[in-house]
């Protein structure tokens, strides 16, 4: 709970008063503040009364007990979190929290910047930042949509498609009419780095932390990709647009009603640094669209419910700082799902090939052909499962029964059926058609 709350203070005085405590470490606010300023006999009563520093000792100025505890967190914070919060009706705040330690463990300092004076607030525990989210956290009393989406793609692929959904709220039309590429990269290009409540080419920027566009070339590559990925449909002389199974993301984003940005930056004590970042979208009822950076420059969207959220603020509210022995490690070990390296889409251990754009796993040597056999329909001959689509014999094409239908052509292994190659042997995937038996 809150025990003291202390008048604005300018930012340069702020700067000064810190300098007089000590040195900062890589995550200390005192970075951000700039150079100090000469604290003139005005500053000094007025520091006097708002209890930043004791009566002066001679020509010595001394912080006040309570300032010299919140000026060892500002200083020496081993935790550093900023919130930002947002709204249809204008809302908009941002708040920064500093940890001497693990947050269960209290002891944060509030430090909001208000024009060029700073508002200090000290000490403060987890309850009191449930108390801060609470306006903005998801009501799980409301109705959950069934829509479930999920996506891990580079910063292109994601200014592509989520461009294309801000198109398509701007003209009610063109979620299936369709747009041509030269508009999407006029609208990318256009909109990057500019904030927008309901677009979500904004969030894009904000969590691919990029502060380039994509280039033309690029654009054009992520529709191409997102087109054989079945994220999108491509119309001659039309263009593009979403594929129908993502039409409720155009409803998502146009009746967002509040957003969240959570940033946690940890220092453990090997000197690394430890990060967490979250953006939450609310709309109408319960379901949450979130962002966060990936790694090697991606972005991971994906739909959460209520509970979901409050599920992740609870882990986030227990988070306890790793301990690390002096010398055991040298940096912090990171458990990062594996990417492919051409699309940037998440892989299995397991997986040989990328099941979005067939690129073979580095490190992984060329997937074993397939050893079962299987009868050809026109002579009866046994054919290899990875010798090829066709018959070798007499050329009638292959076919499966309903149980093989979502196996691999070439070495018979299952795969999803939305997988445009084998992650098995890299195979390209025939249209569903083709790998449909006939009548």
């Amino acid at each position: 709970m809150r025990e003291k709350a202390f008048p604005d203070i300018p930012r340069s005085v702020l700067a000064g008063l810190l300098d007089l405590a000590g040195e900062p470490n890589s995550i200390s606010p005192r970075l951000l503040l700039g150079v100090a300023k000469d604290l003139r006999k005005r500053h000094l009563a007025e520091l006097y009364a708002g209890d930043f520093t004791s009566l002066p000792g001679g020509s010595r100025i001394r912080l006040s007990p309570v300032f010299t505890r919140v000026s060892e967190v500002l200083l020496k914070p081993r935790i550093n979190i900023t919130v930002r919060i947002w709204g249809n009706d204008r809302m908009c705040g941002e708040t920064n929290i500093l940890f001497p330690g693990d947050l269960q463990s209290g002891g944060g300092v509030i430090l909001n910047q208000v024009g060029t004076y700073f508002r200090i607030s000290a000490f403060i525990d987890s309850r009191d930042i449930i108390d801060l989210l609470s306006p903005v956290l998801p009501d799980n009393s409301e109705t959950q949509s069934s829509f479930d989406f999920e996506a891990h793609l580079d910063i292109s692929a994601a200014a592509v498609l989520f461009g294309l959904v801000d198109l398509a709220n701007e003209a009610e039309g063109t979620k299936s009419s369709g747009v041509k590429s030269a508009v999407i990269s006029g609208y990318v290009h256009g909109r990057w780095g500019m904030t927008g409540f309901d677009r979500l080419l904004s969030y894009v920027t904000v969590a691919g932390i990029s502060p380039e566009p994509p280039s033309l070339t690029e654009i054009e590559l992520s529709l191409d990709r997102l087109t054989a990925g079945d994220w999108l449909t491509r119309k001659d002389e039309i263009g593009y647009s979403l594929s129908p199974d993502l039409f409720p993301l155009t409803g998502l984003a146009k009746n967002l009603r509040a957003g969240l940005q959570w940033e946690r930056v940890s220092l453990v004590e090997s000197g690394e640094l430890l990060t967490c970042s979250r953006i939450f979208l609310l709309g109408k009822g319960s379901t949450v669209l979130c962002f966060s950076p990936g790694s090697k420059g991606t972005i991971f969207a994906v739909t959460r419910s209520a509970v979901e959220v409050i599920d992740f603020f609870a882990d986030e509210f227990a988070y306890s700082l790793p301990v690390l022995i002096p010398g055991e490690y040298d940096a912090v070990p990171v458990s990062v799902q594996p990417l492919c390296s051409g699309c940037g889409s998440p892989i299995k251990k397991e997986q040989r090939f990328c099941a979005h754009c067939g690129k073979q796993i580095e490190g992984e040597d060329q997937a074993e052909e397939g050893t079962h056999t299987r009868i050809c329909p026109g002579c009866q001959a046994q054919v290899e499962r990875g010798q090829a689509v066709h018959c070798p014999e007499c050329g009638t094409e292959l076919q499966y029964s309903k149980k093989e239908k979502n196996d691999c052509l070439r070495c018979g292994k299952p795969m999803r059926k939305e997988a445009a190659f084998c992650p098995h042997c890299g195979m390209k995937s025939p249209p569903k058609e083709e790998a449909e038996p006939k009548a």
